[in-house]
């Protein structure tokens, strides 16, 4: 067994009058530490008085105390030396000790303990007698105890001590009226409690020094943990400190009801010189923040400010929530000054406009009301309802405007730029997707991508490209250098480098120079082309994708197209004096050739049929006719010959 002590010894006189042992046994409590730990087990004790610190003649017997228990180093055991050991002279008590039943010699603690005053006590039964009614008042001094409610003849009840109010002895329950250490039972949280019943704080201590502090409130108490220089400014009610602090970096709270939890230099409450009231603030911990206001909070962080109505910072370092209901979640020197402003974080982004919000990024501003950066560097949004997604040196220009992203962006009134580089939308609901050096100037004017295209004309429309320009009102251009001057029009550029222009309103209008072709089914095998540099369509017409070939009666075809009625005519939605059209009725000509698939159309290829069957049968006329001219001339040669040997006779 190493290092074994006994500390804090109690000694107490029970007093029971009553029974064998009562003039001279007294209670003897103390604390047990084995190997510089307290110890928990079952232990022999062996007690011995001297009349010396050192050497010296045993007084009385050696008393053997076996199997006592012991628990957190805490243990009692009474001890019986007789009266005769107590005579007024001075005592010490030597203990040895050893674990139960272990049969090892008894370890002899090194130093023995002075007996108190208190088992002197036991001298006075031996003191001598004094008569029955010897003592009379007359021989009493001034002040001296009377009798009024104690009962000289009654016994105590076990347990009981002897107690003084100042006027009068009462018999006390020991267990009623003391707090032990190791554990209390029966107790009532009206009558036992740990505490003081006046106008005076109580504090706990470690190590001697101040752990914890409870202080009296106007209505509701101080609670100060931590460091013994935290404090709670005079007039407070209701403020907590549950720990840290240091010296010279105590926590403070200034104002009722305010809390911190921890950390050190960190002041919930008002500052010096405030009028304002900063009651309900709270900072959970960190290192030197400040919420000055009322109901305002601090998580945790480092020199983090909260200096208006209910503003919160969750952490980070040097951030400041200076507006009502602001928030700054974190990052580094970041501001939300408006009310209800928001800064998630990231680097000196600030929030000053209503409502105004920051996702994050670095010296982002939020100077509107309602205004939104979610990142990137350096964007601005001064103008209500503004939203940056991000990017770097993005602005918006008026109310609503939008730029997702990428740099030098700017938007205008509930106009939208989705990214890219130095676009522009600078008009009512004006739309750029994306790209560089985009323009789109005029109101619902669209500008998907690309690069130097402008769009001027109201709900006109680039899709990409590069140097387009739509001028005219719900124009399109696209491709390369299109120019849609008019309004309505459609301009398509090739990638020649040279612009191609509308040249009147809703006009359709292409550069394809290597040609164009239109296609009618879904596997690109039937329509029609303009070849390059061709003036003229092309239709499909290889044998290979015909079938059910039939030969036709080209004189039929030529007799019904005799009686085919021709005309001159205007289409009904045509001006009076536009020059008129020339050419059958599709009605008529279903009934003529009935090949049209219906009869309000001719289909122009089958219209050539018509016209080559025509002509085929024409050709023939025509071979027939100088065949027989043929014939006729040869016959008037003959004739004329006939004649001439005639004349000649």
């Amino acid at each position: 067994m190493n290092r074994i002590s006994i500390n804090y010894v109690l000694l107490a006189l029970f007093f029971t009058l009553t029974g064998a042992r009562a003039q001279s046994a007294f209670t003897y409590q103390g604390h047990l530490n084995d190997a510089g730990k307290s110890a928990t087990g079952t232990y022999d004790f062996q007690f011995t008085l001297f009349d010396a610190s050192s050497n010296g003649t045993p007084i009385g017997a050696t008393v053997n105390q076996t199997s006592v228990g012991v628990t957190n180093g805490l243990f009692t055991t009474d001890l019986e030396f007789g009266a005769a050991a107590f005579d007024g002279n001075p005592r010490w008590l030597q203990v040895g000790l050893r674990p139960a039943g272990s049969g090892n010699p008894f370890t002899t603690l090194a130093q023995r303990q002075r007996v108190a005053p208190t088992p002197y006590a036991l001298f006075a039964p031996s003191a001598g007698s004094v008569a029955d009614g010897s003592v009379t008042s007359s021989k009493l001094g001034t002040g001296a105890v009377t009798f009024d409610k104690f009962n000289t003849t009654a016994a105590p009840m076990p347990g009981q001590l002897l107690s003084f109010n100042g006027t009068t002895l009462t018999w006390q329950n020991f267990a009623g009226d003391t707090w032990n250490i190791a554990g209390n039972s029966g107790t009532s949280p009206s009558v036992n409690f740990l505490g003081t019943k006046d106008n005076v704080a109580l504090e706990i201590k470690v190590n001697n020094a101040r752990a914890f502090r409870l202080e009296p409130g106007e209505s509701s108490p101080n609670l100060i943990g931590g460091y013994s220089g935290n404090s709670v400014a005079a007039g407070v009610q209701g403020g907590t400190i549950s720990g840290g602090g240091a010296v010279e970096l105590t926590n403070q709270v200034s104002d009722d009801f305010c809390f911190i939890g921890g950390g050190a230099f960190n002041q919930a409450g008002k500052v010096d010189g405030a009028t304002n009231s900063a009651a309900y603030a709270t900072i959970g911990g960190g290192y030197a923040n400040l919420a000055s206001d009322l109901a305002t909070t601090i998580a945790g962080g480092y020199l983090n400010y909260a200096s208006s109505n209910s503003a919160t910072v969750a952490g980070g370092y040097n951030n400041f929530a200076n507006g009502p209901y602001s928030f700054v979640g974190g990052g580094y020197a970041n501001t939300a000054s408006g009310d209800s402003a928001a800064v998630s974080g990231g680097y000196t982004n600030t929030a000053s406009g209503l409502s105004a919000f920051i996702g994050g990024g670095d010296e982002n501003v939020a100077s509107a009301d309602y205004g939104t950066v979610a990142g990137g560097l350096e964007n601005l949004v001064d103008v209500t309802y503004g939203f940056i997604g991000g990017g770097y040196f993005n602005t918006i220009l008026d109310t609503a405007g939008t730029v997702g992203g990428g740099q030098n962006n700017a938007s205008s009134y509930y106009a939208s730029v989705g990214g890219g580089y130095f676009n522009n939308a600078t008009n009512d609901f004006a739309v750029v997707g994306g790209g560089s050096d985009n323009l789109a100037t005029s109101p619902f004017s669209t500008i998907g991508g690309g690069g130097t295209n402008v769009v001027t004309g109201d709900f006109a429309t680039i899709p990409g490209g590069r140097l387009n320009a739509a001028v005219g009102n719900f124009s399109f251009a696209a491709g390369n250098r299109a120019v849609a001057n008019h309004d309505g029009s459609f301009v398509w550029g090739d990638s020649n480098n040279a612009d191609i222009e509308s040249g009147a309103n809703n006009q359709f209008i292409a550069r394809a120079s290597g040609g164009v072709k239109f296609f009618s089914n879904a596997g690109a095998t039937v329509g029609a082309q303009l070849a390059p540099n061709a003036n003229a369509w092309s239709v499909i017409s290889d044998r290979n994708v015909k079938k059910n070939f039939r030969p036709v009666d080209n004189a039929e075809i030529l007799n019904q197209l005799a009686c085919l009625p021709i005309q001159r005519w205007n289409y009904q939605w045509e001006e009076d004096s536009q020059t008129p059209h020339i050419g059958p009725m599709a009605q008529d000509f279903k009934a003529a050739f009935y090949p049209g698939r219906d009869d309000k159309s001719i289909s122009t290829f089958e219209f050539d049929g018509v016209a080559l069957a025509a002509i085929q049968r024409l050709a023939q006329l025509l071979l027939e006719k100088e065949s027989k001219m043929a014939a006729l001339e040869k016959r008037v040669a003959e004739l004329e010959e006939v004649v001439k040997g005639l004349a000649t006779r």
